[in-house]
């Protein structure tokens, strides 16, 4: 049974849009200091908060949720209206969320470093309100989306890395092909930055360079459904698998592939594949080399340069990437004039910030990583490889 998918929307650090990716837009950083990052980070790329009221979510709801979670909470409310305005989801939806690790930063008084982390722990949890740890649970988020929309299907909530966002749509992908829901919204957040942010992932981060990422705070809802109308994309296998040096079993790579040139048609067999990677740069420039020998030709975006690593949310931005792609590639395959669309084509192996995304593809593989060596791999086919499994009845594959 196909996963047919439906872009949601996205909240990326600064407002930015899909420029960053297709044009030569960057990013808007923030310089830290070690009261911040510990001296793990020099710079963060941050989020705008919200009040929730657009949503009418109820007074308690405002008051009581948490930053992370209010973007998580508004983005897939948002995303929901979409494409089912005010419809309830009932029984038969499902809820999946990739989320942070939170804290009780709230306020806006942070705390001094003063290079003991047992010192910083014990200072920050003396501050906080009693029982305020209640309503920083990653559950409350999913509660107060699923009692917003109605949501009373199958639900999971997945922390606290880059492949949390990845393994969340593992899991929908699974009950909705194994028929115990028949649509499930996926929405991954990433944790805000302060310097609990820092502490929470200070043993997983003591190896990599601080001048090698820039963690940063986005959000981003996407939909799947067992129904192929209005369908954006379809989602043809998911992968996962572990490697504690960061080298993908040849196993894996080969389900892959299979899967790949059973969804190709005489068409596409020559147009190479789009690999978007989403993880520590250092820990996805790892991945490249073995891709690229399974994958000849493909094209490989390292997602975090481009807009800071982003946890558990690069997932959801990444397949609203993939969707993008396809559809502006079937546009360009419609003979629409490039010039209408204000992109650039490029030939590099490796894209890096600010380079520009090719559109010469018509499936592109999301990779997710894990910082401990968690990997989650989704391979996402456009709308016309979604019409031809509706035309040959044909299903997704999963390993």
């Amino acid at each position: 049974m196909p996963a047919y998918l439906k872009q949601g929307q996205q909240q990326l650090p600064g407002s930015m849009g899909w420029d960053v990716f297709f044009s030569q837009a960057s990013f808007p950083v923030t310089a830290l200091d070690n009261n911040t990052s510990l001296g793990l980070a020099d710079q963060a790329a941050y989020l705008r908060d919200t009040d929730l009221k657009k949503i009418e979510v109820s007074r308690i709801v405002r008051k009581t949720s948490e930053k992370q979670s209010r973007w998580v909470i508004e983005n897939s409310v948002n995303s929901w209206r979409m494409h089912f305005g005010e419809q309830s989801g009932g029984e038969r939806a499902g809820l999946f969320l990739g989320l942070g690790t939170v804290d009780c930063d709230d306020d806006g008084a942070q705390i001094s470093f003063r290079g003991d982390y047992n010192q910083l722990a014990r200072e920050g949890l003396s501050q906080i309100k009693p029982l305020s740890g209640l309503t920083l649970l990653n559950s409350t988020t999913a509660s107060h989306i699923a009692e917003r929309l109605q949501i009373t299907g199958a639900n999971g909530v997945y922390s606290p890395h880059a492949d949390a966002g990845g393994n969340a749509f593992a899991e929908a992908y699974f009950n909705l092909t194994e028929n115990r829901c028949d649509v499930a919204l996926v929405s991954g957040g990433s944790q805000k930055i302060t310097p609990w942010y820092f502490l929470a992932y200070q043993s997983d981060l003591s190896g990599v360079s601080a001048q090698a990422w820039c963690p940063a705070e986005a959000v981003a809802t996407v939909l799947l459904s067992q129904s192929p109308q209005s369908a954006e994309g379809v989602l043809l296998s998911v992968h996962r698998g572990f490697s504690a040096n960061f080298q993908p079993s040849d196993y894996l790579l080969d389900q892959i592939a299979l899967q790949l040139a059973q969804s190709r048609d005489g068409t596409s067999a020559e147009k190479p594949m789009q690999i978007i990677h989403v993880g520590l740069p250092e820990q996805a420039q790892k991945m490249v080399a073995p891709l690229s020998r399974f994958f000849p030709g493909a094209h490989q975006l390292l997602l975090d340069t481009v807009i800071g690593t982003t946890g558990p949310a690069g997932a959801a931005i990444g397949v609203n990437l993939a969707l993008e792609i396809l559809k502006r590639h079937e546009m360009l395959s419609s003979n629409q004039a490039q010039s209408n669309l204000d992109l650039e084509l490029v030939d590099a192996p490796v894209l890096n910030a600010p380079d520009c995304v090719p559109l010469n593809c018509q499936h592109v593989l999301v990779a997710c990583y894990g910082l401990q060596g968690q990997q989650v791999f989704l391979l996402i086919g456009g709308t016309s490889t979604a019409n031809a499994l509706v035309g040959d009845g044909k299903g997704a594959q999963h390993g």
